[in-house]
């Protein structure tokens, strides 16, 4: 093998020298100046991709020929002959990325390599330098000219067939082929616009009957792709525009309709005359058209009314491709129509388009001069072409409809490719016609597209099924039966498929667990709705006739399954099912709001009847606590011991626990929660461990179960306030903390957390003197385990090499607290309305609570409070401390809390690495602030001499605010203003602005330094209005809000002196500020905070005066980044003008701010 097929074939191999080389080649140019290469040292050389191509075509070309000549003599090709199909493929590749640079780009490289050769400027010359570019370029042109060759003439490649062997040439393979086109068609967008223009208009156009179709749909096609690259040259996408008329009715109109006429004729001979050949250019010729429509944004009606100014139907072709048998052809045509008809409904707002702009033009001439006419021709052309988009809508509807029969027989004979492709055909065909559907125009035409779409509905393959229901999405309404007609359908696709759960079946199916868990959650569910909609009684009949059924008839190993479906279907349509059944005894003005609101989402429809909307609910009612009951007394789901049914069931039960606790039917809620119960105690002792079946679920029982129980508890606490259930919700809670080591279902965190939160809440509906032994009972297995995991750390801290086993237990750690603050803050917000009245009783267990893990959380945090999870944990209980302290009895357990976080926060400060973690600390302090703010705020001031029972609280309240403050800000200032952590810090300083001012203006940023945290923080603010960073804009922004909101408050002797502290700082940033205010809302700014600069705005503009706010606006409206024009400025200022004499002024400091 020669040389460079050499360093090809070793390529294809994966030698890391031969890619190197090859990389580096289509890169850069060498240059040669040794006598090895046969050269003369005086006339160097460079060598580059164009030198080694040209090498590497000779070397084929006489590969090919001495393997044509070894078949000649010997009827045999020679053993050591290479298949060089991949290295062809391998160097138009490589090629590539050599064609993608223009000839200026190329010339610059050369020119690049000459500065860098130290011979060149010792022995050459400006003369020859301009010789070896010249030459660069013309061997680029003799390269990419026999390329063009070997593309587009056909006789030259080698094609031998005897008896017994055959051999081709590999430029005459279709793969090597494409690559070689894409090849021509980089090199001709590299080198301008004008220049493919003359490849297209000067050489294709002309000369299409005698060029090689494959080629010339392969090229065309390649033009588009290269043209919409980022690398492609400006104006590349508006020559397309230009040329697109002249190529579609002269190139890809002719091409398109004979490869069709020829793709299901023709015997296998020559390349270029064989059925295969037929279909490969007419796939390649759709896929073109489809590149150039969506590179010119061209729609299917241009695509028409160009063709049928040339004497040419295109859709006429597009029907009779229908027919194909190659999925290659399907493929690409269903490509193709998806393309253009999404761009004939982008265009459908064209009428409001012309409507707005003829508006526009008439306003800036006299107002009794409006363009009536341009108006109505606006109006006239939008209807002209919307009755032109029917009418090729209808075209292809109706030809998609006559393949029901077509279909059918490719559904028997298991044919995938082409059923997907004509669904896909009809899916894009729904979506373009909806408004023609829904103005009943089509008089039964959609009938055949319909029937269609049912039958793949049915097809045992998702990627065909799916897209038929995408299809009904836009389908189905309230006018036919087409929703009945496919319910039992989507219910049957609802079942679990069998070969999935181990049991057996009929047919292969092509998706593993995790996908069908996938389709059914999401793709299903939204069909389901939307069917639900359009037939709200018959869907709720239906499903509660399928669980009445399953539930009374002999089980078998399939009950379970479509048991479990049947809920799937009820539980799809909760969020609607459930409002509509508690309609049932709702007032007629209830029942007339609803009416008003379905007809206002159905424009369509006429106003519904209220009586009609009763009875439905009254169905809703009926049929739902039917099958609560129903279900509550089937013996068979304890033998099923199925997770997949309880799972359900507890969906089922959860999301409809608004209306269990609503319904006036006796018993159905006690039967729901004997369910959820059960379903509980199940859950929590067979499948507790991930294993089996359960490894194949998104979610567990037990996760379903727990969350159903708190979403029926939450509604109704007293209704599980019995020992019974009592008895079982202890148990399952003991389950979860009797295997503390193993990480099965039951030991998830939000699982635990969830549980702990509803019994917690049955808890607080007991009688107030058994809630200490009972939350003492709750909480006791989670203090247990804090202590044993508190044990095994100090034994690893002890033993070498267990870091990992440490980790993993202080966040077990971190995890326990969790539970126990969710204990307390639940229970908390369950009673403190209840017992408002005591708060003694409501806070004693609480505290007795807090008293016992006490000790342990300040271990931790002093200790091991070194990742994000244990300082969230920590914060969490921190919180709940304020919670239970904000009517300030005693500020002892407070204190304590406050010692915590200060430790928390020396630790953070002392380790930048953890600052990334504080938000979750940040936010105790914020509350910290927000409960006990003001005391500080009167102690500071002085002005508490009256309160002198509550004096010394409010010192100690003003002493521990003060030093949280400022161990918070010590951390911002040694993370130098982290960007990451100044949201939570602008929200902390502007609940100290609202509640404790004067506090937050007299702490100094450096201990024993003068710098003020107030200053520090508004200057930092000032300059983040500028960032990238929304949250941090927004949080600025607001903090600057609130500051100058302050200064409008009504004054006294204290407050004077905050403001003239703010006054000094504030003032010399106030133009500057109403500056990129101004400059950040004509399109700096983000749209999401739009909202907060207009507020600041308003609340700057407040405390300046008059005249200098028309200054400073006027200035701001002159800056550049206000190009909207003179009027618009003017109308700006004239708004401005008008809302700062509607603004009220309030006097600062003894006068304006400014």
């Amino acid at each position: 093998m020669d040389q460079a097929l050499s360093i090809l074939d070793r390529a294809l191999k994966g030698d890391t020298g031969a890619l190197t080389f090859l990389e580096r080649t289509s890169a850069i140019y060498v240059y040669d100046c040794t006598t090895n290469s046969g050269s003369d040292p005086s006339r160097p050389k460079i060598f580059g991709a164009w030198d080694f191509l040209n090498q590497t075509l000779h070397e084929i070309e006489r590969h090919e020929a001495m393997a044509l000549a070894s078949l000649s003599n010997t009827s045999m090709v020679h053993k050591n002959f290479v298949v060089l199909d991949p290295h062809v493929q391998l160097l138009a590749t490589m090629a590539r990325r050599a064609a993608r640079r223009s000839s200026a780009s190329d010339r610059r490289l050369v020119e690049v390599c000459l500065s860098n050769a130290a011979h060149f400027h010792e022995h050459g010359s400006n003369e020859y330098g301009h010789y070896l570019i010249e030459n660069n370029q013309q061997m680029r042109n003799r390269v990419m000219g026999r390329i063009a060759t070997i593309t587009f003439d056909f006789g030259n490649h080698v094609h031998v067939t005897n008896s017994s062997h055959s051999f081709s040439s590999a430029f005459l393979n279709p793969i090597c082929m494409d690559n070689l086109c894409s090849l021509v068609a980089t090199n001709a967008i590299a080198t301008g616009p004008h220049e493919f223009s003359s490849l297209v208009l000067g050489w294709i156009v002309p000369s299409m009957n005698a060029m090689p179709p494959y080629s010339v749909a392969s090229v065309v096609y390649h033009l588009a792709v290269e043209a919409l690259a980022k690398s492609a040259p400006r104006g590349s996408q508006d020559m397309l525009k230009n040329i697109f008329d002249p190529l579609l009715c002269k190139v890809i109109a002719p091409l398109l309709q004979e490869s069709v006429r020829n793709s299901d004729n023709g015997d296998s001979e020559m390349m270029g005359c064989d059925r295969n050949n037929n279909q490969r250019v007419a796939a390649m010729t759709f896929k073109a058209l489809e590149k150039w429509c969506s590179a010119i944004s061209c729609g299917m009606k241009k695509v028409r009314d160009v063709c049928l100014n040339n004497n040419f139907d295109i859709i006429e072709v597009i029907s009779d491709s229908m027919y194909s048998d190659s999925e290659l052809v399907m493929d690409a045509l269903s490509e193709f129509l998806e393309t253009t008809l999404r761009k004939n409904i982008n265009h459908q707002p064209t009428f409001f388009q012309e409507l707005a702009t003829a508006t526009a033009i008439s306003v800036t001439k006299d107002m009794s001069s409006i363009a009536i006419p341009d108006l109505v021709r606006a109006e006239t052309e939008m209807e002209s072409e919307m009755k032109e988009r029917e009418s090729i809508v209808t075209e292809l509807i109706s030809a998609i409809g006559l393949q029901r029969f077509r279909f059918g027989a490719r559904l028997s004979s298991g044919d995938l490719g082409v059923c997907r492709c004509l669904v896909s055909i009809a899916r894009s065909l729904s979506e373009a016609s909806q408004l023609v559907l829904r103005s009943k125009k089509l008089n039964g035409i959609e009938k055949g597209m319909i029937e269609l779409l049912v039958k793949a509905i049915s097809h045992p393959s998702r990627h065909v099924y799916s897209l038929a229901l995408e299809a009904f999405a836009f389908l189905l309404n309230q006018d036919d039966d087409l929703a009945t007609q496919i319910l039992p359908i989507l219910q049957s696709k609802a079942i679990i498929p069998p070969s999935l759960v181990g049991l057996s079946s009929g047919y292969d199916l092509d998706m593993d667990f995790d996908e069908f868990e996938r389709f059914r959650e999401f793709h299903l569910n939204d069909i389901l709705c939307i069917c639900y909609i359009n037939c709200r009684s018959y869907y709720i009949d239906s499903c509660c006739m399928a669980v009445e059924e399953f539930c009374t008839m002999a089980p078998n190993s399939h009950t379970p399954f479509q048991l479990e479906a049947a809920f799937f279907c009820l539980s799809a349509v909760s969020f609607d099912a459930s409002k509509r059944a508690l309609l049932a005894n709702a007032a007629p003005r209830s029942l007339e709001a609803v009416a008003k609101a379905s007809s206002s989402q159905l424009p369509e429809t006429k106003k519904l009847d209220i009586n009609v909307i009763a009875m439905d609910a009254a169905n809703h009612d009926e049929k739902l606590a039917r099958c609560i009951l129903l279900l509550s007394k089937c013996n068979m789901i304890p033998s099923f011991s199925n997770p997949f049914l309880l799972c359900q069931i507890c969906k089922l039960l959860g999301r409809y626990a608004n209306w269990l606790s609503k319904t006036n039917k006796s018993g159905v809620f006690d039967a729901a929660a004997g369910l959820v119960m059960f379903c509980f105690k199940e859950s929590a002792t067979k499948f507790g461990k991930k294993a089996g079946l359960l490894e194949e679920m998104s979610t567990s029982p037990f996760a379903e179960a727990t969350s159903a129980l708190r979403s029926m508890i939450t509604r109704s606490p007293q209704r599980f306030a019995n020992d019974e259930y009592l008895t079982i919700l202890e148990s399952g809670w003991l389950y979860v903390y009797s295997t503390p080591g193993d990480k099965g279902v039951a030991d998830n965190i939000e699982d635990r957390i969830t549980l702990c939160a509803g019994i917690t809440k049955v808890i607080s509906a007991l009688p107030h003197d058994k809630w200490s032994h009972s939350l003492s009972n709750l909480v006791g297995p989670t203090i247990d385990r804090i202590d044993r995991l508190l044990t095994s750390i100090k034994d690893d801290i002890e033993r070498p090499g267990s870091q990992e086993s440490l980790d993993t237990r202080v966040i077990d750690i971190s995890e326990e607290f969790r539970v126990f603050a969710c204990i307390v803050r639940t229970f908390h917000e369950a009673v403190k309305s209840q017992y408002n009245f005591d708060l003694d009783r409501r806070h004693l267990p609480l505290l007795g609570l807090l008293h016992k893990v006490w000790p342990s959380v300040t271990h931790v945090a002093r200790t091991l409070c070194r990742n994000e999870m244990m300082i969230s944990s920590i914060s969490e209980i921190l919180l709940t401390v304020i919670s239970l302290h904000c009517d300030g009895r005693d500020s002892a357990l407070l204190n304590e809390a406050c010692g915590i976080a200060e430790s928390v926060l020396d630790s953070v400060s002392s380790e930048q690495n953890l600052a990334q973690n504080i938000t979750p600390l940040i936010e105790f302090v914020k509350e910290m602030v927000e409960s006990f703010g003001h005391r500080a705020e009167i102690h500071d001031a002085k002005a508490c001499s009256h309160l002198s029972s509550s004096k010394s609280y409010d010192c100690s309240i003003q002493i521990i605010t003060e030093k949280l403050l400022k161990k918070s800000f010590y951390v911002l200032q040694n993370n130098q203003f982290n960007g990451d952590v100044l949201p939570d810090f602008f929200s902390l300083s502007q609940s100290c602005i609202r509640h404790c001012p004067s506090l937050f203006m007299s702490l100094d940023a450096v201990p024993n330094q003068r710098n003020n945290i107030y200053s520090m923080t508004v200057k930092a603010a000032i300059s983040s209005i500028t960032t990238r960073q929304i949250d941090l804009i927004r949080a600025s922004l607001l903090y600057l809000n609130e500051i100058f909101i302050s200064l409008t408050l009504p004054n006294d002797s204290h407050e004077m002196s905050s403001k003239r502290k703010t006054l000094e700082i504030i003032n010399p940033f106030r133009s500057e500020l109403i500056q990129v205010l101004v400059n950040g809302s004509c399109g700096i700014f983000p749209r999401e905070i739009l909202d907060p600069v207009g507020m600041l705005l308003v609340s700057i503009l407040k405390t300046t005066l008059p005249n200098e706010s028309e200054q400073l606006c006027v200035k701001a409206l002159s800056s550049d980044a206000f190009r909207l024009g003179d009027d618009a400025k003017k109308r700006s200022l004239g708004d401005l003008t008008e809302m700062l004499a509607s603004l009220n002024h309030p006097k600062c400091n003894n006068g304006y701010a400014a």
